[in-house]
């Protein structure tokens, strides 16, 4: 064979010494994802912690919707673990609520939600884990939109297919683009800095409204956007694909005193049997894009 950015790709781990070195040495770590602004932030775990808005835990975080205590985070021989310390809002992983006081063990690229905070765990000697903040920011998020590129998709796309496999779970793979996006550039006065402004604002629409937390959104390429719906059918996925469309097209675009329409058109594809091969899911999504720009734009199609 599953992700924010990929015109200027970089190399995280430059050498195979560095990698292996690194990577060995690499404890888990809990990345946080939202709230956006905080995204990238870094915890090693190298002991026991707990997590909670109090400021006498161990990774404190001012959330009023986070316990004081939320969670108690174990790191053992064999892994890492997560106990709900009978939390007001619950703690979920990968959408999951836990029973409270259980010890739930950890996968590597899982999400952990407490009240809003949503973390990405990282087992101990994963490539994202030996990474900096930093060094993470700049090979698997789009400087433009903030959101995660092509390279991150490519890597967390096969992973999320996995999971669901093994899981038996529906898996769905949405890909679209912006309708007549050169003309946004071409004939608006300010040309290109109005269609940077359509992209970052579809990406902030998107991400901070319309997609679920272990949801995997990217910019592809260019005007090209693509989301992983894990545990989505393919009638859930077009019904997503539905509210995305409609809501952009309703959102008012304004840039430099010009109001600028924009409509999306989509494709997904829905995860089938014996398809472990998460590119092939990508190519029949932008089959299925194709169908939906032949077919008059503005248009989802799902198979």
């Amino acid at each position: 064979m599953s992700s924010g950015f990929d015109d200027d790709e970089k190399t995280v781990i430059k050498t195979e010494t560095t990698k292996s070195i690194s990577r060995f040495d690499a404890p888990a770590s809990l990345v946080i994802w939202l709230p956006k602004a905080r995204r990238g932030e870094q915890f090693l775990l190298e002991k026991n912690l707990i997590i909670g808005r109090s400021l006498d835990c161990d990774i404190s975080i001012d959330d009023t919707s986070m316990s004081k205590r939320h969670a108690e985070l174990v790191v053992g021989a064999k892994g890492a673990s997560l106990r709900d310390m009978r939390s007001t809002n619950k703690t979920y992983i990968d959408r999951e609520a836990i029973a409270p006081d259980v010890h739930i063990p950890l996968e590597n690229n899982c999400t952990i939600k407490m009240g809003s905070t949503v973390f990405m765990f990282y087992k101990k000697g994963s490539v994202e884990a030996s990474n900096l903040p930093s060094v993470f920011k700049q090979a698997y998020i789009d400087p433009l939109t903030e959101i995660l590129n092509k390279r991150a998709m490519n890597e967390r796309g096969p992973e999320m297919l996995d999971k669901a496999v093994n899981n038996n779970v529906p898996f769905c793979v949405l890909m679209f683009d912006i309708d007549h996006f050169k003309k946004v550039n071409d004939e608006h006065p300010e040309r290109h800095f109005a269609g940077d402004y359509v992209l970052k604002e579809i990406a902030s629409l998107i991400q901070n409204n319309l997609i679920r937390v272990d949801d995997i959104f990217a910019r592809f390429g260019g005007e090209e956007f693509v989301i992983t719906l894990y545990g989505a059918t393919l009638s859930k996925a077009k019904e997503i694909g539905e509210r995305m469309r409609t809501t952009i097209k309703e959102h008012p675009f304004h840039f430099g005193g010009v109001d600028i329409p924009i409509t999306i058109s989509a494709g997904i594809a829905e995860y089938q049997a014996g398809e472990d091969d998460f590119q092939k899911m990508l190519q029949r999504a932008d089959k299925h894009l194709f169908v939906s720009k032949e077919g008059g734009r503005d248009m989802v199609t799902a198979k």
